[in-house]
Formats: structure tokens, C-alpha cells, sequence
């Protein structure tokens, strides 16, 4: 079985920070959001399942194999409130790593047998046609992905892409690749580690905290396994 992490990042530079860490993996960047477009990636971490025929027999859906250190990490009460409302929804989000690694070595103790393997009409439900709002935020997040590569990328191309980013976001609220591809790049201090925070801006209506409660909280954030 072969693990390929894939990171979602216009700027290779900051996706960099956490391949680096990778050093046992062959790890690709996605500069083009093509699996958000062609996978159904709308958030991270997703997986997919791919067999060695190349045949989808499962996914998209989130994934973890560990437990996030946000959720036993204690909230201080002397914090700022935002701080403290971040950390509360992130610890709301829905996450089960010991069973998803333990499907992942089913799979592959099993192959084509193993009980989380979909069905052809599962993996196509769940992958079933976009609508019309959704396919016209394909089109808006790919014109502004072409103006911030044609602007030099960094501020200028920020600049150029933002309306046409915005109008994603703003078609498409629930694909948080969008959002938090746009968002990172204007609250990420220079010469710093990528801001996973991603808190309010002046460039973007929305940001991190305050949109993932706008969608239903921590507990609509994810899209479950049902594993």
C-alpha cells in the first residue's frame, strides 16, 4: 500500500513547512486545486482510496490516523475570547482516528473484501454532480488562481485574485479549501510557519472562526466517514 499525502496550496512555500516533516513519503503539491475540482476535496485532511487498479473504493470524507493535540490541550481562562472560542470549535470538530486506521490496515489486510470498501453507486453518490452555485465557484476560484499567478503571486496577486475568490467563498460556503486557501495567504505573518488560525481580514469578508459557526459549528466542519 502507498500513502500519498497531497497538500492544497497555491504558494509551494508555505505548503513546504509541513512536507518537510514528511522525509518517509513522496508528497505532492497541489498548486491547482485540481483534486478539490476533480476529487471532491473540500476540506483538510481527506482521504481517498484508490486500489491497484486504480479504481475510487472510497471517499471522499475526512481522515485522521491520529488524535489532534487540540483536543486535550486545557483552556486557559485568562485567554483573549476569540482564542478561546477557536480552540472550544476546534475540539467540536468530529474525529475518530483509531477506527479510520483501523479500516485503512482492514483495507489493506483485505483488499476488495474488507468491509469499508464502497460500493460503485456509494462512491458515485458521493461524488454525484455539482450545482449550479458550486460549478460557477469552480469557475470564480480558477480565474483567481490564474490573476494571482499572472499578478506575481504575493500581495499583487492577492489583489488581482480577490473578487473572484470572494465570489467563491461566497457560492460555495461549505468548501473550506477555498476559503482557507484564500484566507492563509493574507493573515500568514511573512517568514512565518502557514496561520492555521486564519483569523478576520481586511481583504475577505469571512475567516475561520466565525464562518465555521455561521455553517452549524465544529460538528458540521467535517465530512464524516461514517466509519
Amino acid at each position: 500500500m502507498d500513502i500519498v499525502p497531497i497538500s492544497l496550496d497555491i504558494d509551494p512555500e508555505l505548503a513546504r513547512y509541513y512536507t518537510g516533516k514528511a522525509t518517509a513519503l513522496t508528497h505532492l503539491i497541489d498548486t491547482d486545486h485540481i483534486t478539490t475540482e476533480a476529487l471532491g476535496f473540500t476540506n483538510v485532511p481527506m482521504a481517498l482510496w484508490v486500489d491497484e487498479h486504480g479504481i475510487i473504493v472510497r471517499g471522499p470524507e475526512s481522515a485522521s490516523v491520529e488524535r489532534s493535540s487540540l483536543k486535550d490541550m486545557e483552556i486557559d481562562e485568562s485567554w483573549p475570547e476569540r482564542l478561546k472560542s477557536q480552540l472550544s470549535v476546534a475540539k467540536s470538530i468530529p474525529s475518530n482516528p483509531d477506527a479510520y486506521r483501523a479500516a485503512v490496515l482492514d483495507w489493506a489486510r483485505n483488499g476488495s473484501a474488507s468491509k469499508f470498501v464502497l460500493s460503485e453507486a456509494e462512491i458515485v453518490g458521493r461524488l454525484s454532480p455539482r450545482h449550479r452555485d458550486e460549478a460557477e465557484a469552480v469557475a470564480a476560484f480558477e480565474l483567481g488562481q490564474y490573476l494571482y499567478h499572472q499578478a506575481g503571486g504575493g500581495a499583487p496577486g492577492v489583489s488581482a485574485a480577490r473578487s473572484w475568490w470572494q465570489r467563491a467563498h461566497d457560492l460555495d460556503p461549505d468548501n473550506w479549501t477555498y476559503k482557507r486557501q484564500a484566507w492563509v495567504l493574507v493573515t500568514t505573518a511573512e517568514g512565518q510557519p502557514p496561520d492555521l488560525m486564519q483569523g478576520p481580514n481586511d481583504v475577505f469578508s469571512g475567516n475561520w472562526l466565525d464562518d465555521v459557526i455561521a455553517n452549524g459549528g465544529g460538528e458540521a466542519y467535517s465530512t464524516p466517514s461514517g466509519i
